[in-house]
């Protein structure tokens, strides 16, 4: 232990980034350095960054505008000693929440609206809604965490009454954007109703098997045998086709894996959903059939065991959005490319759908 003051880093230079600055340094000569900080204030609290001494550069982030900041950079030793600042004076650039709000788009969609989003600098961001109650102030009504590059939510559970809608994007730092209002009238949405829904076997769908397509829409959704399982003698993709029985707008969909093989063994992984109001009888994808989407299973683990995280994300359902563009349709082909296990057998356990029949 010393009294002895270490040396300042000097030769300072700056790479401004999106809301704070990259700095690069000289590390000065001493035989106890154990770090560089940097001291600065971000929205009147002082924070600091640190960097050991095997590096010369430094990190300082939590900015909200693209004014000049003040930051000072210091040397500390083994016995905690400090060197005098050096100043560095940086200017951020925009910061991640307002390059967020910039790129909101806001459109109306089912029971609610749905807003998409770039994240390009992988930020943590929480996006804010607000909905108008029936007094017509605006409420706090779901906060969305994100670090996605692109992303897109769904605001829902309101009927078709006209009303505001607003949302911004902060930070851990408080930093806050400006607020998008959006007046809209929510698409009407309700759960379609199953007891109309029944199988259609075309040529190429999958065979047959004692665990019929219609326990797709029974109800059933546990480890016993209310689920759909196709034979292994079908190549890949595995076809199903039913009826929903009623021509709907579909919004969105939810689907079970079988219980008990969460992301594993013929859960499906990729698939595509196609649509057709008045299907070819011949089973090929013509004309008379529309894609409406492709969607992939998401494991909220990623890659590696089937988590806890993972089982309790499965047991509620994965939900999955249709194109909001997207027309109406009456026939369902479910077409799936790969299982979790890498096979040619497809199992699902349930599926329900919400949209717009009319009725």
């Amino acid at each position: 232990l010393d009294n002895i003051n270490p040396a300042t880093p000097m030769n300072a230079v700056v790479k401004n980034l999106n809301g704070g600055a990259i700095i690069t340094y000289d590390i000065p000569e001493s035989d106890d350095l154990l770090y560089v900080k940097a001291t600065y204030k971000v929205n009147d609290k002082t924070r600091e960054s640190k960097s050991s001494y095997y590096n010369n550069t430094i990190e300082v982030s939590g900015f909200g505008d693209t004014k000049e900041y003040q930051v000072e950079l210091r040397s500390v030793d083994r016995s905690r000693n400090e060197s005098n600042p050096l100043v560095v004076t940086i200017n951020p650039l925009t910061s991640p929440v307002d390059l967020i709000h910039e790129s909101f788009k806001i459109q109306t969609s089912f029971g609610g609206v749905q807003l998409t989003w770039d994240n390009k600098s992988r930020s943590d961001i929480i996006i804010s809604f607000l909905a108008s109650d029936s007094t017509g102030v605006l409420v706090d009504t779901e906060d969305v965490y994100t670090s996605v590059p692109e992303g897109k939510f769904t605001l829902r559970g309101f009927d078709t009454t006209e009303r505001e809608f607003a949302v911004y994007a902060r930070d851990r730092w408080d930093n806050y954007s400006d607020t998008t209002h959006f007046v809209t009238s929510p698409f009407f949405e309700e759960e379609i109703k199953k007891s109309t829904f029944k199988g259609v076997f075309l040529p190429g769908d999958a065979k047959p098997t004692g665990f019929r397509v219609e326990h797709i829409w029974d109800g059933i959704i546990d480890v016993g045998s209310g689920f759909w399982h196709t034979s292994a003698e079908d190549d890949l993709p595995i076809i199903c086709t039913f009826d929903m029985g009623v021509t709907a707008k579909l919004s969105r969909y939810k689907l079970w894996q079988r219980p008990g093989f969460f992301y594993t063994h013929n859960n499906p992984k990729k698939w595509e959903l196609w649509g057709s109001n008045n299907p070819n009888l011949n089973g090929e994808f013509d004309e008379s059939w529309i894609l409406l989407d492709s969607f992939e299973s998401f494991k909220p683990s990623g890659d590696g065991p089937v988590t806890n995280e993972d089982k309790e994300f499965a047991e509620k359902g994965e939900e999955f959005e249709t194109p909001i563009d997207a027309p109406e349709v009456r026939y369902i082909r479910f077409v799936m490319y790969e299982n979790w296990s890498g096979g040619n057998i497809a199992q699902i356990s349930e599926m329900t759908f919400w949209g717009d029949s009319g009725k």
